[in-house]
């Protein structure tokens, strides 16, 4: 969601945190946990969110200056739009690892959503 709200208008940290929190019916996630996903999409050869001077996202706050990153002016990359626009795959361009709810998600066990079915596919059994 990250990318969808940066290219809806949110230019920094902060206005994306405020406007992720805004589309949530619920709201459960925090600033320092967006921050770290944020930066995790803002890092690499082929990153999907950079600085508008195109530098890779800085460490995220409490590992840096958070009056200095939540203000960090952003934008997409032009692969971070391809993703968002389904024309390009995330978990093909960068490295997949993170537990969710005690499930192992790799690149060799990744679940998907299937938008037609609206349904969660099962990635099979480990290769």
């Amino acid at each position: 969601m990250a990318g969808s709200v940066i290219v809806n208008g949110a230019r920094t940290p902060m206005g994306a945190f405020l406007a992720e929190q805004e589309l949530e019916a619920a709201p459960f996630l925090g600033d320092a946990w967006f921050y770290r996903t944020l930066v995790g999409l803002g890092r690499g050869d082929t990153r999907l969110v950079e600085t508008e001077d195109g530098d890779p996202l800085p460490k995220p706050p409490p590992l840096s200056d958070g009056q200095v990153f939540t203000r960090l002016p952003l934008r997409l990359t032009d692969v971070g739009e391809r993703v968002l626009a389904g024309r390009a795959d995330r978990a093909a361009l960068m490295e997949v690892d993170r537990w969710v709810g005690g499930t192992h998600v790799t690149q060799d066990q990744l679940w998907r959503w299937d938008r037609a079915a609206a349904a969660l596919v099962h990635p099979g059994p480990p290769a």
